[in-house]
C-alpha cells in the first residue's frame, strides 16, 4: 500500500507529506489518537489516516459544533473545541489524502473537510483550485467541496471555472456545484445570460435552482434565438404559477419549435388561472397540430383540465377518419377524465359512428368502466346494454366485464339472458360479471353446470 501511494505522489507532495508528520510541527502530538495519526501520515496508510481523522473530528464534535451552513454566504466559525493550528493540522492531513488517495478516498476526505469550518478551509482550496499543476480529478473534487459555500469568492471561482475549463466534467461540477448553491448565486449567473456562449449553461443552473428569484432571469431567454435554451426556460418557469407564466406558455404554443409547444402544453395543464374563455381556443388549435408529441399532449391537457367546453373539439378529432390510434386513445381517455354527460354522448356517438379503430373502441370500452359518478354510470349502463347485441365478438367480452365492473343491477337480467347463447369464452365473462353483480346463486349454479358439461362433450 505505501509504494503503490508513494507512486501517486509528486516529488513536492512527498517532502509536503515528511513536513506533516514531523513531530516537531504536530499539534499536541502527545494527545491521545495523534500519535496514531502521525503513525499514518507517516506510512501513507491513507485509509487508516481518513478513518483516525474521522474519529477524532467526531470526537471533538467538530461536525456537531460548527457544520458549513450550505446556501449561506456566513462563514462557519472554528470549533471551540480545536485551536487553529490544531485545524491546520488536520487541514494538512486531509490535504495529504486528497491529493495522494484514490477516488474513494477523495470521496471520503470530501465530506470531512467541510467540518474544519471557512476560514481554515477556503484559502487553502481556492489556492489549490486555481494552481496549473492541480490535476483534473483532484480539481473536480475541490469544485464539488467548495460547492458546501455560497461564499463570493467561491462563486467567483466557480464561475471562473465555468467559462475557461477545458475539461468538460470539471464544468459540469461546477455547474452542479453553482445551482446547489441556491438563491445566492441567481444574480451571479445574470451577466451569463448576455453571453451566447455561456446562455445555454447559465439557462441549465437557473433551471436547475427552482427558486422563484429566477423567474424574472428565466422570462428573459424564453423567446431566445435558441430552441434548446428556450425549451429548459420555459419548462422551468412552468413550475411557477404567475398570469405571466402563463401568458408566455400560452404564446409558446405559437413557437417553431414542436419541443417547445410541447413543453407549453403541459405546463398550462398545471396553471391555475386558466379559462375556457382565453385558453380553449389556441389549445384546440394545437390538437391538429403537425406533430404527434404536440396533438397527444395538449389532449393530455384538455383532460386534465377537465372543460366541459373541450368535449366537441375532442369529439371531433375521435370521428376524425385519419385519427392514428395512439392519439385515438388519449382522447377517450380525456374524455372520461372530463366526467361529463356530454363528454359521454361523444363517446357514445364515436362508439356508433363506426369510425373507430378496434384498438380505439376497445381503449374506449375499457374506459367507461372508470366513470365515477352514478348518474352517468346509469348512462353507461344503459347504453351498453343496448350497444353489446351489435358489438364484435372480442368487444362484447369487454362489454360484459364493464357492466360487471359498474355495479349496476339493472344489468342482471339481460346477461342472464345471453348465457344459453354465449360462446364459452363470452360466457367465463358472463359468469365473472354476474358474480360481481351478486346474481342469485341457483343461477350461477345452473350456469356453471352448463358450462362444465359443454367443456366436457368439446
Amino acid at each position: 500500500m505505501l509504494e503503490s501511494n508513494l507512486n501517486r505522489l509528486s516529488p513536492q507532495l512527498v517532502e509536503r507529506s515528511l513536513e506533516v508528520a514531523s513531530p516537531t510541527q504536530a499539534a499536541n502530538l502527545d494527545a491521545p489518537g495523534m500519535i496514531e495519526l502521525q503513525q499514518a501520515a507517516d506510512t501513507l496508510d491513507l485509509p487508516r489516516l481518513v478513518w483516525l481523522i474521522q474519529t477524532q473530528l467526531l470526537t471533538h464534535e467538530v461536525a456537531a459544533a460548527s457544520p458549513v451552513p450550505k446556501r449561506s454566504s456566513h462563514a462557519a466559525p472554528v470549533s471551540p473545541r480545536l485551536s487553529p493550528a490544531e485545524c491546520d493540522r488536520y487541514l494538512d492531513w486531509l490535504w495529504l489524502a486528497l491529493e495522494a488517495g484514490d477516488f474513494q478516498i477523495r470521496w471520503d476526505v470530501a465530506k470531512l473537510i467541510p467540518s474544519l469550518g471557512t476560514e481554515v478551509v477556503l484559502p487553502t482550496l481556492l489556492s489549490h483550485l486555481q494552481a496549473e499543476e492541480t490535476e483534473p480529478e483532484l480539481r473536480w473534487f475541490l469544485v464539488r467541496i467548495l460547492g458546501n459555500w455560497a461564499d463570493p469568492a467561491v462563486m467567483a471561482a466557480l464561475l471562473s471555472l465555468l467559462q475557461t475549463s477545458p475539461e468538460e466534467e470539471i464544468r459540469g461540477m461546477a455547474a452542479t456545484a453553482l445551482a446547489s448553491l441556491g438563491k445566492p448565486v441567481v444574480q451571479t449567473l445574470a451577466p451569463l445570460l448576455q453571453d451566447p456562449a455561456q446562455r445555454l449553461l447559465a439557462t441549465q443552473m437557473l433551471a436547475q435552482i427552482r427558486n422563484r428569484d429566477t423567474l424574472p432571469l428565466l422570462l428573459t431567454v424564453v423567446n431566445d434565438s435558441d430552441r434548446q435554451v428556450r425549451s429548459i426556460a420555459l419548462e422551468a418557469v412552468s413550475s411557477f404559477q404567475s398570469k405571466v407564466v402563463t401568458a408566455t406558455l400560452a404564446q409558446a404554443l405559437q413557437d417553431p419549435s414542436a419541443a417547445v409547444r410541447t413543453i407549453a402544453a403541459r405546463g398550462l395543464g398545471f396553471c391555475r388561472d386558466l379559462s375556457p374563455a382565453q385558453h380553449l381556443e389556441p389549445l384546440v388549435a394545437r390538437l391538429w397540430d403537425v406533430d404527434m408529441a404536440v396533438c397527444l399532449q395538449v389532449t393530455i391537457t384538455l383532460g386534465r383540465l377537465g372543460w366541459v367546453e373541450a368535449v366537441k373539439p375532442l369529439g371531433q378529432v375521435l370521428q376524425s377518419p385519419v385519427i392514428p390510434d395512439r392519439l385515438g386513445k388519449e382522447v377517450v381517455q380525456s374524455l372520461v377524465w372530463i366526467n361529463d354527460a356530454t363528454a359521454l354522448a361523444a363517446l357514445f356517438q364515436a362508439l356508433q359512428s363506426d369510425r373507430l379503430s378496434p384498438t380505439v373502441t376497445q381503449t374506449l370500452l375499457r374506459g367507461l368502466s372508470q366513470v365515477e359518478t352514478q348518474p352517468l354510470q346509469e348512462q353507461v349502463t344503459q347504453f351498453l346494454l343496448g350497444y353489446l347485441p351489435q358489438a364484435a365478438a372480442p368487444d362484447q367480452a369487454i362489454i360484459v366485464s364493464v357492466l360487471g365492473q359498474l355495479g349496476n343491477g339493472r344489468a342482471i337480467a339481460p346477461l342472464q339472458a345471453l348465457l344459453p347463447t354465449a360462446t364459452d369464452s363470452l360466457r367465463w365473462h358472463l359468469l365473472a360479471a354476474l358474480k360481481r353483480l351478486s346474481a342469485t346463486p341457483p343461477d350461477l349454479s345452473s350456469s356453471l353446470s352448463a358450462l362444465n358439461e359443454s367443456g366436457s362433450r368439446n
